[in-house]
């Protein structure tokens, strides 16, 4: 195999960071294509767009992030509504409605490889599959009343004969499904059974430590009856309806209620970490530690860190007082989370802190005086950062680039000049603002010109994942030039061998077994460093990558590949990642 120098050689130009319409979808002076989701596509570097180009109707289309590269997949006739996307391995799985009838399709980014997996109605309840199985190779659905699963094929797709539910958890070699009637389902992928029930709802911590909860009906009060299940006999604990719980390292819970939080490990009373008489329904889970921002008595609105200990549970008192900066929660970065407080005399703001006074500061005031700028929903580019939709009076909603510190935060591009807004971000605060197109980030946007329309945006040193195949997990950091990348490998198997390969990306996918696929041109890659599982099934290794301006752009694959004697070629193709080298 040629050597990364080779691979590197063919260098990219350097990319702007200046957001251009994608494809005009539907030409003519403010009028949109209307594209109404995005997905995952099944081909390295591209997503899957739905919209009305004026001449086909709704339909799927494939983008590889240029104009050039977005091609039309389905053709279906007459009205259409999609209804869902998603990603099996090297297949995209979608939802259709047409007329009465609610299909479900596959599609391997190719018109011939589209085809028809199972049609239900819309009065029989097919219902959206919801999640993948421990391998990655199956969704579950469900239709009239059952559970069905499909790995992308006909054949493949069937009723296991289970009652209606949903995906829960991972467990080891298996799936966790939870029926609308509190049914717990194991399954293979392939079958499944009822096990036992949990009527009141289901938690699955990592450490697979089930807790069970049941509604308490205790006028005038509504509480919840929480059960450790890997603790037979102990005793449950009443809750407020409104905790929420958030698992931790030894098989214990955070439990944040409206009074306050607390620790609980199954078997003593709940220990109270912090009181409080308020918290957003928003927490971020940050390094170890779960951020929340609450009223705190004494110190008012603010931002609580804690780790599940009483040391480790600490208050942000960045305006002391008991009114506090009214501090609320966006989004975490590597080594800072980024908020909106309202500091200085000024309104609610950007700022980030390290979890420390002395680390928070104030990125910016994009709302000159006493006014505040809106956040409204982000997507990370890697783990440094993140493009974010703000509004404000005079710019309306538009991207902004952060990476956390105030020369770092900027705005990418004002799409529709003046106040009025381009941005478009379903679903919220917790809205994602775009998805990739290898190392480019597709997102939708009306500049007032073009009507509503994707937009691209070129994001150098950032990294996403391809594909997760197997339940070992490989993770890789931020391709910096003239550093090196850390690489990291968990959940491996007592003696698992393997290796780490980087190249340039396959112009598809080399499928080497049944929804294993290679992503990284075997004739332009290198294999960067061997994996031996620790005796925790652990593994760390780095990459340096050279500083040279000229690769900024670049775009290669990392990929893990391990010994794996149970499928046809001997090897396993695991976790893979794009990279797009930047600074």
């Amino acid at each position: 195999m040629r050597s990364l120098c080779l691979a590197l050689a063919i260098a990219a130009a350097a990319f702007a960071q200046t957001p251009q319409l994608l494809i005009d979808g539907k030409p003519g002076l403010g009028v949109s294509s209307n594209p109404t989701s995005f997905g995952r596509s099944a081909v390295d570097g591209t997503v899957t767009l739905i919209f009305d180009d004026g001449v086909h109707g709704t339909q799927l289309w494939q983008s590889d992030g240029t104009s050039a590269g977005t091609v039309l997949i389905t053709s279906f006739v007459g009205p259409v509504i999609f209804r869902f996307v998603a990603t099996i391995a090297d297949l995209t799985v979608f939802v259709v409605e047409r007329g009465n009838s609610l299909e479900l399709w596959r599609t391997d980014g190719t018109p011939a490889g589209t085809t028809l997996l199972h049609a239900g109605t819309v009065n029989s309840g097919l219902l959206y599959p919801t999640a993948e199985v421990a391998h990655g190779n199956v969704l579950f659905f469900a239709d009239n009343g059952t559970t069905w699963r499909t790995d992308g094929t006909v054949a493949g797709t069937f009723s296991l004969g289970v009652p209606h539910a949903t995906w829960k958890a991972a467990l080891p070699g298996a799936t966790l499904l939870y029926g609308l009637q509190g049914e717990l389902i194991v399954s293979d992928g392939n079958t499944a059974a009822v096990v036992g029930s949990a009527p009141g709802g289901l938690l699955v911590t990592p450490d697979w430590a089930l807790y069970q909860t049941n509604l308490v009906i205790a006028p005038p009060q509504l509480l919840v009856a929480v059960t450790a299940l890997h603790l037979p006999g102990q005793p449950s604990l009443s809750l407020p309806i409104d905790t929420r719980i958030f698992p931790l390292p030894g098989r214990a819970l955070l439990l944040a209620g409206a009074s306050g939080l607390s620790r609980w490990d199954g078997l003593a009373a709940p220990q109270q970490l912090l009181a409080w008489t308020a918290v957003d329904n928003y927490a971020v889970l940050w390094g170890t530690r779960y951020v929340f921002a609450a009223t705190v008595p004494g110190a008012g609105g603010e931002l609580v860190f804690s780790d599940g200990t009483a040391a480790g549970t600490q208050v942000l008192d960045v305006v002391p007082g008991p009114t506090g900066s009214g501090a609320r929660l966006a989004l975490p970065l590597r080594d800072r989370v980024v908020f909106w407080a309202a500091t200085g005399g000024l309104g609610a703001e950007p700022h980030a802190t390290d979890g420390t006074l002395g680390g928070t500061m104030r990125l910016a005031d994009l709302e000159p005086g006493t006014g505040s700028s809106v956040f409204a929903g982000f997507t990370l580019i890697g783990e440094r950062r993140a493009v974010l939709a703000v509004q404000t009076a005079a710019l309306g909603k538009e991207p902004w680039l952060t990476d956390g510190t105030t020369t770092g935060t900027t705005l990418l591009a004002d799409l529709q000049p003046g106040p009025g807004s381009s941005l478009i971000t379903p679903g919220g605060l917790l809205g994602n603002v775009g998805m990739f197109a290898g190392g480019k980030l597709v997102f939708m946007a009306d500049d007032g010109v073009h009507g509503r329309e994707p937009w691209v945006l070129p994001v150098p040193g950032s990294r996403h994942v391809l594909q997760r195949y197997s339940t070992r997990r490989f993770e890789v950091g931020d391709p910096v030039l003239g550093t090196s990348v850390p690489l990291a490998a968990s959940y491996l198997a007592p003696g698992d061998l393997g290796t780490i390969a980087i190249g340039l990306p396959t112009a598809g996918f080399l499928p080497i077994a049944k929804h294993r696929c290679v992503h990284v041109d075997p004739l332009q890659s290198f294999l960067a460093t061997m994996v031996v599982a620790s005796p925790t099934g652990q593994w760390n290794g780095a990459v340096a990558l050279p500083n040279q301006p000229s690769l900024i752009g670049l775009d290669l694959v990392v990929q893990a590949l391990f010994v794996d004697g149970s499928l046809p070629l001997g090897f396993d193709a695991g976790d893979a990642h794009w990279l797009s080298l930047g600074s």
